[in-house]
């Protein structure tokens, strides 16, 4: 198991190094990559990414888990709830950054491909 590990954070290590980010199109990549080495390193590497959305959800950002974990924690603070209409607001605000940065990311994805 340790050198199954190790294989998938050198195929992970090696997509970072030759890219700045690990993006979406890269994680395909990575996808392919790591299931070529067999089902345990496919495996491995869907363990990794799910940890890592698991901690993205836990920031204190509106629309994830984390942003309404913050707005309980200021309920409570306060004593009393926040209105209803303040809170999606909040959330639907938080909700269209989130897809806008989707877009933007996409796009930019998009944009590299096609570059080269």
């Amino acid at each position: 198991m340790r050198e199954t590990s190790s294989q998938i954070c050198e195929v992970g290590l090696h997509t970072c190094m030759c890219e700045d980010r690990l993006r979406t199109f890269n994680i395909i990549g990575l996808v392919g990559e790591a299931s070529s080495l067999g089902f345990i390193h496919l495996l491995g590497l869907t363990a990794m990414i799910s940890i890592n959305l698991a901690g993205l959800n836990l920031l204190p950002f509106p629309a994830l888990d984390g942003g309404r974990l913050l707005l309980v924690s200021i309920e409570y603070l306060k004593g009393f709830p926040i209105k209803p209409s303040v809170t999606n607001a909040i959330n639907a605000a938080g909700f269209g950054l989130l897809l806008f940065l989707m877009l933007l990311v996409t796009y930019s994805d998009i944009l590299k491909l096609s570059s080269g």
